[in-house]
């Protein structure tokens, strides 16, 4: 049986033809925004409404999934110390079901596009929390690069097994526990962080 795909973009400060183009090159029919606030303070272009006309008229759909699936959570719990801990909201129920959306618009044979504003998917939340949910569902995440070249979930974690120093067999822990550090430690460096905030 076929693995169902889901791709990923960060817009950054692309212009809207280029973003366009970019989802058209890759087939997409669906973007499905996951930004917990669906607006950008330095290309407007990409504020919720406007994202949402200019997809429309490439006769794409557009959906927020922000609330769900977004990298800045609302619950206290959610946060360990001030940073945001992207594996309690990867257990939030919220979370599960808007996974669970996806995968259902997925298998309906939708090409689904996630879209934050981050440029690298390494620092990420639709990388590291989301696209890493997906992945252990054994769906096939693409990430479109800033060259529009296609990295996969797989690709992004040798990276930050790379970063995390853990290329090398460790006799004492799996590849998947060493993976699971690396997750950790680089999403609490570049998630949402409270202090950052008040700063």
């Amino acid at each position: 049986m076929e693995r169902a795909e889901i791709f990923t973009i960060g817009h950054s400060t692309m212009e809207m033809t280029t973003f366009i183009d970019r989802l058209r090159s890759h087939d997409i029919s669906d973007l499905v925004d996951v930004r917990s606030s669906p607006y950008s303070r330095y290309c407007s272009q990409f504020d919720r409404q406007h994202i949402r006309t200019s997809v429309y008229r490439a006769k794409m759909r557009y959906t927020y999934l922000g609330q769900a699936l977004g990298g800045r959570p609302k619950a206290a719990h959610c946060y360990n110390g001030h940073v945001a801990d992207y594996e309690i909201m990867a257990k939030e129920s919220s979370f599960t079901d808007g996974i669970k959306h996806l995968l259902a618009g997925a298998m309906r044979g939708h090409k689904i596009c996630l879209m934050c504003s981050e440029s690298s998917p390494c620092d990420c939340h639709r990388c590291l929390l989301v696209g890493r949910a997906l992945s252990s569902q054994s769906v096939v995440v693409k990430h479109i690069m800033g060259d529009n070249k296609i990295a996969n979930q797989s690709d992004i974690e040798e990276l930050l097994l790379q970063k995390s120093s853990m290329t090398e067999p460790d006799l004492f822990a799996s590849r998947d526990e060493q993976l699971s550090t690396a997750y950790r430690k680089h999403s609490m460096q570049v998630a949402y962080s409270l202090k950052l905030m008040t700063s």
